[in-house]
């Protein structure tokens, strides 16, 4: 049966003492990524009274982004090719009080054809995180689920129903500022997905989006695709 495998980590809130000197964020890379694996970055920075920018490394494009005076959360993505060590996040405009996030790889997905995020954008929730439905095209496509919250000591995500909760921050301690979770799964085929809606018990002001990642293989029995941890 295909399987897609997935290898993540998860970076706490940085916070700059006295406030506002953040410029960078650096990302260690993940062990074992191989040409073709897809990349993922979820970033959240903020500044009370300056607004921060997020600017990539070179190869990384923008998925989506989020943007106000105060806070740009954004999501990152790249096809890997001769991946360095570590990867360098630059923030601009302004500097950051916070910033955190993680970074995630999937192997096993279409290393040809692209993201499937048409309609994508990231919903606000003061509440339980919930990310707007997508079309999606392949009948055998991940369905990634990403939010980022502000929030410190959150507990684990609860992932919408049928996903499995890939990265998060939480773990139920406190880093100071929130908190970012990352979720998979394989719906049953094309169309519409309907609303996502995950639980934190302690979270507010959630931001979550939906995107989809193409099957590099078709299961003849018809079964879904499975992903472990690599």
């Amino acid at each position: 049966m295909p399987v897609i495998q997935y290898r993540s980590r998860v970076y706490p809130t940085h916070s700059s003492v006295p406030g506002n000197q953040l410029t960078s964020m650096s990302l260690a890379g993940l062990p074992g990524v191989v040409d073709g694996d897809h990349l993922f970055a979820m970033l959240h920075a903020s500044n009370l009274n300056l607004s921060p920018r997020w600017v990539p490394p070179a190869g990384w494009a923008e998925v989506i982004s989020a943007r106000d005076a105060t806070r740009d959360i954004s999501l990152f993505h790249k096809i890997a090719h001769g991946e360095p060590g570590n990867y360098v996040f630059n923030i601009s405009a302004e500097t950051a009080s916070y910033c955190g996030g993680f970074l995630i790889c999937y192997t096993g997905a279409s290393r040809t054809l692209a993201l499937d995020s048409a309609g994508a954008s990231f919903r606000y929730s003061a509440t339980d995180p919930v990310a707007d439905a997508i079309n999606v095209t392949d009948a055998n496509a991940a369905l990634l689920f990403f939010n980022t919250n502000n929030k410190a000591n959150v507990p684990d995500l609860v992932p919408p129903a049928g996903m499995t909760v890939t990265a998060d921050t939480g773990q139920g301690a406190s880093f100071g500022y929130g908190a970012h979770s990352c979720c998979q799964l394989i719906p049953s085929g094309a169309g519409n997905t309907g609303l996502k809606y995950a639980s934190l018990p302690s979270g507010d002001q959630n931001w979550s989006v939906l995107v989809a990642l193409a099957s590099t293989t078709r299961d003849p029995t018809g079964g879904a695709l499975h992903f472990c941890e690599a």
